[in-house]
């Protein structure tokens, strides 16, 4: 708040030698203020003004050359922030206190021998001053916040109604389009799903990040969110029947009813949802209670970002989800980066144990690609494979790649949409009747999938082939 008082600086003008003021400037030091002093004649009081910039002018002069010196003081000082000044004088009359109050001094001093009293008396005018500077402050903020109510909220709601009036028009089925992102089978080549993504193509040309917030801060966040939902959905059978649709969905949404509404009529055992979370959730079990009855007709969950410490692995274990995501951030660097190596092949063994596919999204270069499939990740998508496009859908990587219509025939009844034949093997082998088929399948899977370059992964196959000796008695 202000100038402190036990910090103020005092700045004394005196009338004769330099020496006449070191006394009192001496004395003002000792007491805490930051003190200094110049004689009242020549250019230098100016020069002191403007580079000590005081919180006090102490005025030792006579009454001769008083009225002079404060109005060549009142000259030199900025008009928006005039410093007090403080007059001391030998003469001891009250006609010397009063000249010295009408010429324009705070205060009047006729002697300096209670020193006491000065120092009161000099914080009680720098106390003043912090209180009126503050107020100052806070009627400048005052006045800015009248102004920009009086002359910026005008434009603010113009704005805020054709931002609305825009994402209204989104809503009803304008400006919105979808494009679809492949997901690839990364062993078989073959395209196992689709990421739906919203575009908009109305100005302003911002990201469809920007255009979910700006509905949130307008209100409309649940009904843009169900419209881009709606728009996807309708392009389902477009999709080849073996491929799931994959929809981005919030907490929020995901509970609404509208939402359920949504999916009436949709074959669920293709749908899987991304969880996408804007704000930290702290409890999860109205969501999964939601998503309960979807789930058991057929729909999966999916959830990213393992990585986040703590909160990411309790997410997963409230949630229980089908598919695990891998963020760019897990995935940028991978083939030179041995701590995301062992991350990954971590996670690798983990959702395996969870039952739950891993997914590596952001994969945008070959190295990424190859070191990926060597530690087991057997899902993925990015722009290296292929970037996010109209239909149809790109169906094949790692060799001919081809657009395909719709199969003749739909999924097994039941089918999980991610089909991961080769996804469970090594825990199908663990499991599987007859000791020897047990082992070798499982020597063969991890062959199969390359894990011994891997340090973190030849632990790994260690571990597993211990498990498997270790259930062979007990068969």
């Amino acid at each position: 708040m202000g100038v402190a008082t036990d910090n103020g600086r005092v700045l004394v003008i005196f009338e004769g030698t330099r020496v006449a003021g070191t006394p009192l400037r001496r004395f003002l030091s000792d007491a805490g203020f930051v003190a200094a002093s110049v004689p009242v004649f020549g250019a230098a009081v100016a020069e002191c003004l403007a580079r000590f910039r005081p919180d006090l002018v102490l005025l030792e002069v006579s009454d001769a050359i008083l009225d002079k010196t404060i109005a060549a003081l009142h000259d030199d000082m900025p008009a928006h922030d005039p410093v007090p000044v403080m007059v001391i004088t030998e003469a001891s009359t009250p006609e010397s206190v009063r000249h010295a109050l009408e010429a324009g001094a705070r205060d009047a001093l006729t002697t300096v021998h209670d020193r006491t009293e000065l120092v009161v008396r000099i914080r009680k005018i720098l106390d003043d001053r912090a209180a009126r500077l503050e107020l100052q402050r806070e009627n400048r903020v005052l006045r800015s916040e009248i102004d920009r109510e009086e002359f910026e909220t005008p434009m603010d709601r113009a704005e805020r109604k054709r931002l609305t009036d825009q994402i209204e028009a989104v809503i009803g089925g304008e400006h919105l389009t979808v494009v679809f992102q492949p997901i690839f089978d990364l062993v078989s080549g073959r395209s196992i799903g689709a990421e739906a993504l919203a575009r908009f193509s109305c100005t302003p040309i911002q990201s469809p990040a920007a255009w979910f917030s700006q509905a949130g801060r307008l209100g409309l966040a649940l009904q843009l969110e169900l419209a881009a939902i709606r728009a996807a959905l309708a392009q389902l059978a477009s999709l080849p029947a073996d491929v799931h649709l994959s929809m981005n969905v919030s907490p929020d949404v995901a509970r609404s009813p509208a939402f359920v509404t949504a999916l009436e009529g949709t074959p669920l055992e293709r749908i899987v949802l991304e969880l996408t979370e804007h704000h930290h959730v702290t409890d999860y079990r109205p969501l999964v209670e939601a998503l309960a009855p979807l789930r058991a007709q057929g729909v999966r969950l999916a959830i990213d970002d393992p990585g986040s410490g703590v909160a990411g692995l309790q997410r997963i274990l409230d949630l229980r989800p089908d598919i695990v995501k891998l963020d760019r951030t897990l995935i940028d660097g991978i083939h030179t980066d041995p701590a995301r190596r062992a991350l990954i092949s971590a996670l690798v063994m983990f959702t395996t144990e969870i039952d739950a596919i891993l997914v590596a999204e952001g994969i945008e270069t070959q190295d990424e690609l190859d070191q990926l499939r060597e530690l087991g990740v057997e899902v993925g998508q990015g722009y290296y494979l292929s970037r996010p496009g109209p239909l149809p859908l790109l169906r094949e990587i790692d060799g001919a790649t081809a657009t395909a219509e719709p199969v003749a025939e739909p999924p097994t009844a039941g089918t999980k949409p991610f089909a991961r034949s080769h996804q469970s093997v090594l825990g199908d082998a663990l499991r599987a009747d007859g000791e020897a088929q047990a082992a070798a399948t499982a020597h063969q899977t991890l062959t199969r999938l390359r894990l011994g370059s891997s340090p973190s992964l030849e632990l790994a196959r260690a571990r597993a082939v211990a498990r498997a000796n270790a259930e062979l008695p007990r068969r």
